[in-house]
């Protein structure tokens, strides 16, 4: 049995949610450069990827009263670190579009040393208004489990359920909310 009384749900005003999507539509420029691939043939354009990702990431710095990052890198991925939260420290923001059975993926390749929270955001594919902050997890423990893939030809990842995160403290986060 599921439980998501741990989740968060954010009400993200629309301005933060359109600087989201324009923000992604910017990331996304980056496949003319790169290319795009996609691990499991997914029906989702690069650009669906990007703005599912960048509205978690408003997601949660609406939540903690932070701004986006809103940094732009043509010739790269992105920095790593998402915001920086008091409480927190730095978060790098993970995205999926999973309501059942989500799960934090945390590439192996490359564990970022600057991120001390990794945060798991749940956003509807069909409406990007509808987020919900579904845990969080402290860096050292991401990096402590074991490394798969979820497909054949997928990448190798550090991966935590939805009932190994810890539910977000409603004390850290600030009262406008």
């Amino acid at each position: 049995m599921e439980d998501r009384n741990n989740r968060v749900q954010v009400n993200l005003p629309t301005e933060k949610l359109e600087e989201a999507i324009s923000i992604a539509k910017q990331r996304d420029l980056k496949k003319e450069k790169f290319g795009s691939k996609s691990y499991n043939n997914s029906y989702r354009s690069s650009e669906d990827v990007h703005i599912v990702g960048a509205v978690g990431e408003a997601a949660v710095a609406h939540l903690f009263g932070v701004e986006i990052d809103k940094t732009i890198f043509h010739d790269r991925g992105d920095a790593g670190v998402d915001n920086k939260v008091e409480t927190y420290g730095n978060i790098e923001v993970k995205t999926t579009t999973y309501w059942k059975n989500p799960s934090l993926r945390v590439p192996a390749y490359r564990p970022n040393k600057d991120i001390d929270h990794y945060v798991l955001c749940y956003v509807d594919k069909k409406d990007y208004s509808n987020v919900w902050v579904i845990g969080t997890a402290k860096r050292e423990d991401v990096v402590n489990r074991p490394k798969r893939k979820l497909c054949k030809d997928g990448p190798l990842n550090y991966i935590l359920e939805e009932s190994e995160l810890e539910k977000l403290n409603d004390s850290l986060l600030p009262s406008q909310q």
